[in-house]
């Protein structure tokens, strides 16, 4: 088969990555993939060292934060975008693509390429929008009209699917979890758990809803009550760090909280961390998370979104009460002094993730889904 994946930007962030594993994977089993992306970016030297193919148009999202309203803005990003889908939908026609695959639901072109060239036309839904990035549509009556309109929907979660089954009237929809490479963490090791520094990370964009303030604050608390070997790492950039870099400063926490900025080396950090915290308020899925369990390290995670269809609280990880931060303090102060109990929750996390979140599982559930949509003509 011939895949075109639709990237809504040129990043090498959660989705981007999602997409790159999964064309990964499917171009090893023989299928051609070839990929678009709206300009150039740090995701072209992946894609080349992959060798799989891929090609520059100029499109837009659809979305916008919650509350913004530039509408001429948009209405430009629309004009631009309906123009570059008749080159896009030429050069599908020249390449004889057989699926469109767009790759979320922040970008629309997919859609209308599909429908100017009768090809098929999968998407997967991988946000929850409003309640786990604080964005919207556009338009959302035009936004459902077009995910009913799709051969097929992809949910990451059942926290999305849930959402959305309740919007939507697509009978053609399923739910496949995000697969990770599994191959770089066999035999991976425990990392050192050392009483006189105990190392935390928190990863992703940083902002409101992804709780690195709820972090921040709970290590605070553990550390007013008298905890001071505890050294928080936050990886990643966003419209809060400067806010939360002077909130540290200010409350004297700098040799406690360490920033590190944006890093795509999260899997050599890792190697050194003993526990992950995933305090989003609302994940859609959670793929850090199941990277820090099959790095072995121990994950806290907040009892919401697709968080808890990750961690059975006690098995596989812990979960705290999202937006009680003594109550996360409280699940980190019970694990940092029971950590003999938590080895045995570390293995169960790991074994957990590797067997059930594997790319090979989530590429065959996908090649499955293109079988049956091309079954249908």
């Amino acid at each position: 088969m011939k895949i075109l994946f639709v990237s809504n930007d040129s990043t090498l962030l959660g989705s981007s990555k999602s997409m790159i594993n999964l064309a990964k994977e499917l171009k090893k089993k023989n299928h051609d993939i070839y990929i678009i992306i709206p300009k150039k970016g740090v995701i072209e030297d992946e894609l080349s060292k992959l060798g799989i193919k891929y090609k520059i148009f100029r499109y837009y999202s659809w979305i916008r934060p919650i509350g913004e309203k530039r509408y001429i803005k948009y209405i430009a990003k629309v004009i631009l975008t309906l123009i570059s889908s008749f080159k896009i939908a030429k050069w599908v026609k020249k390449n004889n693509i057989d699926i469109i695959h767009s790759n979320n639901s922040a970008t629309y072109v997919g859609s209308i390429v599909s429908k100017i060239t009768k090809k098929k036309h999968i998407w997967h839904i991988r946000e929850l929008m409003q309640e786990d990035h604080n964005l919207d549509f556009y338009n959302n009556k035009i936004t459902y009209k077009l995910f009913n309109k799709a051969d097929y929907l992809i949910y990451i979660s059942k926290a999305v699917e849930n959402k959305y089954e309740k919007i939507l009237n697509n009978p053609n929809a399923q739910l496949i979890y995000n697969g990770i490479p599994v191959d770089k963490y066999i035999d991976v090791k425990t990392p050192e758990f050392s009483k006189n520094k105990i190392k935390f990370l928190i990863a992703g964009n940083v902002c409101k809803t992804k709780g690195q303030e709820e972090a921040i604050k709970a290590i605070e608390y553990l550390k007013d009550k008298g905890i001071k070997n505890l050294e928080l790492q936050i990886a990643g950039d966003g419209i809060m760090k400067d806010e939360l870099e002077e909130y540290v400063k200010k409350n004297q926490l700098n040799d406690t909280i360490k920033f590190l900025g944006f890093r795509n080396d999260l899997d050599e950090i890792r190697k050194n961390i003993n526990i992950y915290l995933m305090c989003s308020q609302n994940e859609a899925f959670g793929r850090v998370t199941i990277e820090a369990m099959m790095a072995k390290n121990l994950v806290i995670g907040a009892n919401t979104g697709g968080t808890i269809e990750l961690i059975s609280n006690g098995f596989n990880g812990f979960l705290y009460h999202q937006g009680d931060y003594k109550d996360l303090a409280n699940q980190i102060e019970y694990v940092i002094t029971h950590w003999e109990n938590c080895e045995k929750i570390i293995e169960n996390a790991y074994t957990d993730a590797m067997n059930k979140f594997s790319i090979q599982r989530c590429a065959n559930q996908v090649i499955q889904v293109y079988e049956k949509v091309l079954g249908d003509e």
